[in-house]
């Protein structure tokens, strides 16, 4: 009587990516699964509602500036907020800063600031917003509530079993110099990866601001970029 296979090639891949996985592949791996959902609650003046059913499918409308504090691309943390929307689906504007120590700013240009943004559909700005999030939040008066499904996210972290790495934000099973040249990407969502993995591993990453136009540096970035690559020449000495 033959033997039954179970799995077949599925378990195969299963097996090699967890024999496979060393323990700074689990900590980048850890990271990508607690990147897949978000949640937070809002303190400060401010009226607004949104719903995302990903970018095609969303409304919102409103205006908050206050403190924000949650569950936040993998980590804990609290952080000054200010953030206006208004529209449906496409046609939908946005607006969003952070200040905080525990992620990485996010800048809005305005009008006449480089990279300014001059197209007038959300899907063409980078923001704290992915296409192919699921959302909803609600802050009413001064206090608000917000949560988010991000199937991009579960994507990376489900390609990382098998060695793969989409968003190219694994920060420690790479070198610290595949990092630093990372940095000097000219796509900005590159290089935006590249320094939340050094923020991740406690290197400094000289108050790099993440602007929404992924085609310009403005002056904060490039001195951020300039400083990484100091300090990778410095290790090299």
């Amino acid at each position: 009587m033959k033997s039954r296979r179970v799995g077949g090639p599925a378990a195969v891949v299963a097996m090699a990516a967890l024999c496979g996985c060393s323990a700074a592949a689990w900590r980048d791996r850890a990271h990508d699964f607690a990147q897949v959902v978000e949640a937070g609650v809002t303190v400060g003046p401010g009226m607004a509602g949104q719903l995302r059913l990903t970018e095609a499918a969303q409304v919102g409308l409103g205006a908050f500036d206050g403190r924000a504090a949650g569950w936040h691309e993998g980590r804990f943390a609290t952080f000054r907020e200010q953030r206006d929307e208004v529209g449906v689906s496409l046609l939908h504007t946005y607006e969003y800063r952070r200040e905080g120590s525990d992620l990485l700013d996010i800048r809005h240009p305005h009008f006449g600031d480089p990279g300014f943004e001059r197209h007038p559909l959300s899907w063409q700005t980078e923001h704290d917003r992915q296409l192919a999030d699921l959302g909803i939040g609600l802050h009413v008066a001064y206090v608000g509530v917000n949560a988010t499904l991000r199937l991009g996210e579960l994507w990376d972290a489900l390609a990382g079993c098998v060695g793969l790495d989409p968003a190219g934000d694994d920060a420690f099973a790479r070198p610290l110099e595949a990092l630093r040249r990372q940095a000097q990407a000219l796509d900005a969502s590159r290089r935006r990866a590249a320094f939340d993995a050094l923020l991740r591993r406690g290197e400094a990453t000289h108050g790099y601001a993440i602007w929404t136009a992924r085609d310009v540096m403005p002056s904060e970035q490039k001195l951020a970029r300039d400083a990484v690559r100091a300090d990778a020449d410095a290790a090299q000495q």
